[in-house]
């Protein structure tokens, strides 16, 4: 497996941050969350028809260029949406912006947390490198090696592999893992997860 024998659950005592710490970290998840925010509005706008920009959400029969898979995904999107609608009192346009976006940070989140929750267990040694060094992690390049050509071109190889590592660890930590959650279901594209895994490490 993935996982190195060190167990999951680590006593460790907590590190004060000071000052000049705590404003980097914000500064990396503020830019994090923006790029994943632009990247995951980018998808909804065109890809599944939710457009946050107007709160329109296009029938679900017109997304004929997305496959199965991406089909229940957007199934699932509008279902977050409906949820959080029927707590709404108000069904104006300006609701229905607020509600497409509350779903894209929810989303961006998600993954967010997911990758730096790696890259943590990375430096603990629960996990061999797979996002500390992008495409050159010892296990990315290992996973490749067995896979070989079966899953694409490099970039598609990459985001199943750090699918797996979220099915991994599912067991263990399903409320952040779970890729069935319907806040995990969004994926940055090549070029917007290279950016977010300069800015994580």
């Amino acid at each position: 497996g993935i996982k190195s024998k060190s167990k999951l659950r680590l006593k460790t005592k907590p590190m004060p941050f000071d000052q000049t710490t705590r404003n980097r970290l914000q500064r990396f998840v503020l830019e994090a969350r923006s790029l994943l925010d632009d990247e995951f509005t980018q998808q909804c706008q065109q890809d599944y028809g939710l457009d946050p920009t107007n709160g329109t959400i296009a029938d679900i029969e017109v997304l004929t260029h997305l496959d199965s898979q991406r089909i229940e995904t957007a199934k699932i999107l509008r279902d977050i949406f409906v949820h959080y609608q029927s707590n709404e009192p108000g069904q104006s346009d300006g609701v229905s912006k607020e509600l497409v976006l509350r779903i894209i940070r929810e989303q961006a989140f998600t993954l967010l947390n997911r990758l730096v929750a790696i890259r943590m267990m990375e430096a603990r040694g629960i996990v061999v490198v797979s996002v500390g060094r992008g495409l050159q992690s010892d296990g990315f390049q290992l996973y490749s090696q067995v896979a070989g050509r079966g899953l694409g071109e490099t970039g598609d190889a990459y985001a199943h592999y750090l699918k797996s590592i979220f099915d991994e660890f599912t067991e263990e930590l399903p409320g952040l893992f779970d890729r069935s959650s319907p806040q995990g279901r969004l994926f940055p594209r090549e070029t917007a997860l290279n950016r977010l895994l300069e800015l994580i490490n």
